[in-house]
């Protein structure tokens, strides 16, 4: 009895110590397959994952390609002491072209495209923001630094008002419209800093060219202003109207992106003065140079004219007055821009027209009223009429003619100056002074036999001659008008 009871004590002592070094074993082999795997899982593209039951591996996750996926597999098979290795890879899928697209316009950037791997997702989550959450996971990227790239890409799309930015394995294509040459610079430089092997292409618009403001203003006294070209940032159409006292300028100039602070009024302000004396201009500003070529009718100086702009602000101007001999039908109406008035062709002169029914009173009203409006002034010490006097000489005249031609009155000119001379020269410049209206009415059709001229000197003030501003309302022309003296009969008949 204590013999078998000893023989069964041995068996299981004997069976216990091959069951515990079975397991121990099995353990052991387990735990040596699987820092195996591990080691195998390691640096692949988008990282596997190995369970390891016994000696049998399974293997699970994303293979780049079918490269990646045999390599894996072989490197697992390599594992000491393995016995089994399932294969639960997932190839991933090849892109071709492997693109991404960014559109940048007003309500800000849209993107779709692809990443090669999940820590590139997340790298460029920050400047992408949740759409690259909706990135397909593909292979087939280009070999190098693809976010780099994208980030390069991005960087060069943003000096741009809005435009498109396409990657397309190694080709990256920016279209859109930028501000002006810098920001174009800009963009062309940003992707010059692209790794080898990446290509750089541009389809980039203007809205600014870059050369300085330049444009034509196209003036008619008939017709208007009209202007082309380019004018600063900060100077539109309306303002060069309101610098030249007009309404409104047509034509298709456009307001630039740069030349702020170029001052293109001032000088047309200028200009504006003498624009009712103007019959035509050509008026040239390129970035602030300026070049005028104008005509005025017969009866206007543009010498005057000439040498007052040179004494202002177009003192730098290439300035040409011309007198033209343009002719138009007797009896032509026009309105003048300028001047806001209707006009009538007579005589080689556009004259305002009048509408009135003439007698003595009207006669005397109307001419009182075209002398208030535009002062006859002659140049110092001389009958020559300055530059604007032809608005008054040409508003005189339309009264005149209307009056002579449709009642018996007669007009006299009467010539005044201040006290300051002699009182024999006054009264010789006066009645100089009166010739030389009474000739310019007379040429303006006004007929000869009704219109008589009377210097006065400085006989008759209407105001002090003590003041400067007394001496000029001193120096001044008159329009008098006198009915025919009734015929005397002789006593006795």
């Amino acid at each position: 009895m204590r013999t078998l009871l000893g023989g069964l004590v041995l068996a299981a002592g004997v069976g216990g110590v091959g069951w515990y070094g079975a397991t121990h074993h099995a353990k052991t082999m387990q735990a040596e397959v699987t820092q195996g795997a591990t080691a195998a899982a390691q640096n692949t593209i988008h990282g596997v994952t190995t369970a390891v039951s016994g000696r049998d591996i399974t293997v699970t996750g994303i293979a780049n390609d079918d490269a990646e996926r045999d390599m894996i597999l072989d490197a697992m098979g390599d594992v000491n002491g393995r016995r089994v290795v399932r294969d639960e890879l997932r190839v991933l899928e090849t892109a071709s072209p492997f693109a991404l697209n960014a559109v940048k316009n007003a309500d800000g950037m849209s993107f779709t495209g692809m990443v090669p791997t999940e820590a590139v997702r997340a790298a460029l989550a920050d400047r992408i923001g949740p759409a690259v959450d909706e990135f397909d996971l593909m292979a087939g990227v280009p070999a190098g630094d693809w976010a780099g790239v994208v980030n390069t890409g991005l960087d060069g799309l943003a000096p741009l008002e809005e435009g498109t930015l396409a990657i397309v394995d190694t080709d990256i294509t920016i279209t859109g419209v930028a501000r002006t040459p810098t920001e174009e610079a800009a963009a062309r430089d940003t992707l010059a800093a692209l790794p080898d092997g990446y290509n750089a292409d541009f389809d980039i618009t203007l809205l600014d060219d870059g050369t300085p403001p330049a444009f034509d203003l196209a003036y008619g006294a008939g017709t208007g202003a009209t202007l082309s070209g380019k004018l600063p940032a900060d100077t539109s159409a309306d303002d060069i109207a309101g610098a030249l006292g007009l309404t409104s300028v047509s034509g298709d100039a456009y307001q630039g992106l740069i030349g702020e602070g170029l001052d293109v009024t001032t000088p047309l302000t200028a200009i504006s003065e003498w624009l009712p004396e103007i019959e035509s201009m050509e008026y040239t500003s390129n970035d602030g140079v300026v070049s005028i070529d104008a005509t005025v009718r017969r009866g206007v100086d543009g010498a005057l004219i000439k040498d007052a702009l040179a004494s202002g602000p177009l003192g730098d101007a290439n300035i040409t007055f011309t007198t033209t001999d343009a002719t138009y039908d007797e009896g032509a109406e026009r309105m003048n821009i300028a001047t806001g008035q209707s006009e009538v062709f007579s005589g080689q002169y556009w004259l305002p027209v009048v509408n009135f029914d003439a007698s003595a009173e009207s006669c005397a009203q109307f001419s009182t009223d075209a002398l208030a409006a535009n002062k006859v002034n002659f140049l110092s010490g001389s009958a020559t009429l300055d530059a604007k006097s032809i608005r008054a000489i040409n508003a005189v005249a339309s009264v005149v003619r209307t009056c002579v031609a449709d009642t018996d009155l007669s007009v006299e000119v009467g010539g005044h100056t201040d006290s300051q001379g002699g009182t024999d020269a006054n009264v010789i410049l006066s009645q100089n002074r009166a010739d030389t209206v009474r000739l310019a009415l007379i040429d303006r059709g006004v007929d000869g036999a009704h219109i008589t001229a009377r210097g006065y000197g400085s006989v008759d003030p209407i105001a002090t001659n003590e003041t400067e501003d007394g001496r000029a309302q001193n120096r001044r022309t008159t329009i008098s008008w006198f009915e025919p003296v009734a015929p005397t009969t002789p006593v006795g008949e």
